[in-house]
């Protein structure tokens, strides 16, 4: 049964795919040195065009110091881990094992490839408050942000995320190790295969990009991937409502700042106020029924 946030956020997903039709088949992704306001605006973000912004962390504490720093300051924070795939379980729903345990622990196993941790993930865990003595936030990236903290992803060589795509524009810092990225325009949705019931407004592919079946997927075939690397010291933005898979080439730290929650390629004010208003209320009702649900 959809949710109210579901709808919601289908309802940005169709007005994304709308907008992005008119998309050219990008067959490299853009590299830039020098961004500004202006040009990430008009350039990318309105354009729902991904970019990289090479270099642009480089100098930044955590890319120079990398593990040992980010478990200095935050190895006794719990670290929630994930065992299993967005892709497999009754209709993609996913099948999963979650423990906690200590980031500094997790940080030591997956270091010494220790065999019980090789297919784990720490994906989307908050940030502390006090990343940005190590990291920077780009002075250009806008933040109509309404309680969506930034996040970060720790895990193994060959950690993998399936196909799948989020509504709101992300830049993503890679902080550590190298990952492996692959890029779907948002109107090629119809040809994913997807479940699309994996809950608050998620929607994943049972497809492996990088090792695709095309005999129980032909339509793949068809699809213009935009395929690429990215290291430490690399910014990248995400266009909202990209389908994308990732997959670490080594031990991997990375970070995402969320700059609104509705993309900046739906250009019309009173379609973004909508969809905004929507997703506000809807939240707001559903922090209400947490609170009133433990009185």
């Amino acid at each position: 049964m959809e949710t109210s946030l579901r709808k919601a956020k289908d309802e940005v997903r169709k007005a994304i795919i709308e907008v992005s039709k008119d998309l050219g088949v990008t067959k490299e992704i853009d590299i830039s040195h020098d961004v500004d306001y202006n040009c990430f605006l008009k350039k990318y973000a309105e354009k729902s065009k991904p970019f990289i912004i090479k270099g642009g962390a480089t100098e930044w504490p955590l890319t120079k110091k990398g593990l040992p720093l980010f478990d200095k300051m935050y190895g006794h924070m719990d670290c929630n881990i994930r065992r299993g795939d967005y892709s497999t379980g009754i209709e993609g729903r996913g099948y999963f094992t979650e423990e906690k345990i200590k980031t500094r622990e997790y940080i030591k196993k997956i270091t010494e490839e220790s065999p019980h941790f090789k297919d784990t993930y720490a994906p989307y865990q908050v940030t502390p408050d006090n990343i940005s003595d190590i990291i920077d936030y780009p002075n250009w990236l806008p933040s109509e942000s309404v309680g969506q903290p930034m996040h970060f992803w720790l895990g193994p060589k060959e950690s993998y995320i399936a196909i799948h795509s989020d509504t709101c524009d992300k830049l993503v810092y890679q902080a550590v190790g190298d990952k492996e990225w692959c890029l779907i325009p948002p109107h090629y949705a119809s040809e994913l295969d997807l479940f699309e019931d994996f809950g608050r407004g998620f929607d994943v592919s049972p497809i492996n990009p990088f090792e695709p079946n095309l005999d129980n997927h032909p339509n793949f075939r068809e699809i213009p991937l935009l395929k690429f690397k990215v290291s430490a010291g690399v910014l990248f933005f995400l266009p909202g409502g990209w389908y994308h898979s990732v997959k670490s080439v080594n031990i991997s730290l990375s970070f995402e700042y969320k700059s609104n929650p509705i993309p900046f390629s739906i250009i019309d004010q009173e379609a973004r106020r909508k969809y905004m208003d929507n997703i506000l209320t809807i939240k707001d009702q559903s922090k209400h029924n947490r609170v009133a649900g433990g009185l």
